[in-house]
């Protein structure tokens, strides 16, 4: 029992890993997103006083 627990964990941990990855690209691109819809909603502040 205590064995098949130790072989399962490195699949699960590279598992983890590539999760984590895609996790960040999005929220690195979420947050590109937003950065960019606060640009443009500043101009059109800019715009319309």
């Amino acid at each position: 029992m205590n064995l098949s627990a130790t072989q399962s964990q490195p699949s699960r941990n590279k598992d983890d890993s590539t999760f984590s990855k895609k996790k960040k690209k999005i929220f690195d691109a979420s947050e590109q997103i937003s950065s960019i819809l606060v640009i443009i909603g500043r101009k059109h502040t800019d715009r319309w006083p």
